[in-house]
């Protein structure tokens, strides 16, 4: 007895097609998802191997590599792997990569580099303050929050697109939810000035340091200056007005001795006023003399 089969109708067909398309579609987003995760846990692990690199460079050399100004004067985040180009981010690019050579033969860059996505540019920027005592590096990621890699106190360097039309650090926040921001200050060791510099017996002169990492709300800073304590009891400050970028600065402060046989501890720290976000402060550093009967005064800074 001859069988015989029924052929496929046209919209049986279709169905199929469909199923396999679908299943298709599932495994190549499964698959492509799989991928960017993957190229994200190497950028992670990129900006890690930075982190160590740069640490062994500032070890060799007291800085971190400092990254170019704007023309107003102010740090600009650039790009790792723009190595080419007369460019200031690009002539910067080629020294980083010069200077951490001698750690390791190859430095990482992102493997998309220069691709974009939603206005952000695939590769590592970088940006270190005025003195190159702090850095910071920013990797856009495909599946994540961008990542980010930063020195002991680098956290306070602000980000913001370098190609982006706006000079602001940070959007616009929603309606209601504006709260203006004071700028961000950092205080550093104090250097003594030379023995028998002191205009005054009884006295010791010392180079307050600070820096502005980054301005508030209001754009640059209107004064700057520092506030010296003795215990917990104000005892004066310095401050200078007119228009302060992120940059760091210092003043040449004349401190009191002591009576022989006791100590004093002094605090001092840096400060700068925004006219929208007021002021913001540094953290606070000891300096602490003592005098003795048969000795030169000694000097700690903590």
């Amino acid at each position: 007895m001859k069988k015989s089969f029924k052929a496929f109708t046209f919209f049986e067909i279709l169905i199929g097609f469909c199923i396999v398309a679908f299943i298709v579609s599932i495994v190549f987003i499964g698959l492509h998802s799989t991928r960017a995760k993957a190229r994200d846990a190497g950028r992670i692990s990129d900006l890690n191997q930075l982190k160590t690199l740069l640490q062994l460079y500032y070890m060799d050399n007291d800085s971190y590599p400092i990254s170019p100004t704007s023309s107003e004067n102010v740090r600009i985040w650039c790009s790792l792997e723009e190595t080419e180009g007369d460019d200031e981010c690009a002539m910067f690019a080629e020294e980083f990569h010069s200077k951490l050579k001698p750690y390791s033969d190859i430095i990482p860059g992102d493997p998309f580099y220069p691709k974009e996505e939603s206005g952000e540019k695939y590769s590592y920027q970088y940006k270190s303050s005025s003195i190159g005592s702090e850095y910071k590096i920013r990797a856009f990621l495909e599946t994540k929050e961008p990542f980010e890699v930063y020195s002991t106190r680098g956290l306070a360097i602000g980000y913001f697109n370098p190609d982006a039309p706006s000079d602001d650090e940070e959007p616009a926040p929603p309606p209601g939810s504006y709260r203006p921001r004071p700028p961000t200050v950092w205080t550093y060791f104090p250097d003594p000035l030379p023995a028998g510099s002191a205009i005054v017996d009884g006295t010791e002169i010392w180079l307050l340091n600070g820096e502005i990492t980054a301005l508030g709300s209001g754009g640059p800073a209107i004064e700057r200056g520092f506030e010296w304590y003795i215990g917990e009891s104000s005892e004066g400050q310095w401050t200078e007005t007119g228009e302060f970028l992120q940059e760091s600065f210092s003043y040449i402060k004349i401190f009191d001795l002591p009576p022989s046989g006791t100590c004093a501890d002094y605090l001092y720290r840096a400060m700068a006023l925004d006219s929208e976000g007021g002021w913001g402060y540094g953290e606070k550093f000891h300096v602490e003399f003592c005098v003795t009967d048969e000795s030169e005064p000694e000097t700690t800074p903590y």
